[in-house]
């Protein structure tokens, strides 16, 4: 089984050290949510079930944003 912590500490990782002109970690926690990109035609990542984009990394997103207390905006 997959340690879920490495898994957190991987993604967080990525999300983190990746060269954007993404928001200070202060901004993120003033507003206390987490803005991801997606590109909802790659199922079964992410695609639109009807108007509602969901999909596995949708899913591990808002298992991050619920284990952070931050909502995630995709």
């Amino acid at each position: 089984m997959i340690n879920a912590k490495a898994v957190l500490a991987f993604i967080l990782s990525v999300c983190f050290m990746s060269p954007s002109g993404g928001r200070s970690l202060e901004e993120i926690r003033e507003s206390g949510k987490i803005l991801i990109a997606a590109d909802a035609y790659f199922p079964p990542f992410q695609f639109f079930k009807g108007y509602k984009l969901t999909g596995f990394e949708v899913n591990i997103a808002n298992a991050i944003g619920g284990h952070l207390g931050r909502t995630m905006i995709l």
